[in-house]
């Protein structure tokens, strides 16, 4: 799961430990915890929870820039900027809608990789 949302107050408060960061970099918000990747059987691994503003495939691209640049303008603010580092989150690279929709499409494949790997079939 991810360190962020209410899981930093709970490891702050000793109600729940943390093992291990699930990302290649460590966390902002707990700078000591060790790496997943540090672990034999796990060099390549890197999970993360992330979010981005989806809009229908039929929407102009006009539209789809301007909610990008308002997006994107909204995640350089401090009151954002300081939201997300007190949530335990990290803000990814700002992306234009293209490389947003190229990562979503690895993420896609990955998972899908995963669950053929291990002969998981949808229900």
């Amino acid at each position: 799961m991810p360190v962020a949302g209410p899981f930093p107050g709970f490891i702050d408060k000793s109600q729940m430990k943390l093992i291990a960061i699930t990302s290649k970099k460590p966390s902002p918000r707990f700078p000591q915890a060790p790496l997943m990747t540090a672990n034999n059987g796990f060099q390549d691994f890197n999970f993360k929870a992330w979010a981005g503003l989806h809009v229908s495939a039929k929407t102009p691209d006009d539209i789809v820039l301007a909610l990008n640049k308002s997006a994107l303008a909204a995640l350089e603010t401090e009151y954002v900027k300081g939201n997300i580092a007190a949530s335990g989150s990290v803000r990814f690279d700002l992306w234009s809608p293209k490389q947003a929709h190229d990562y979503y499409l690895n993420e896609v494949a990955t998972y899908r990789a995963i669950a053929k790997s291990i002969n998981l079939t949808a229900q």
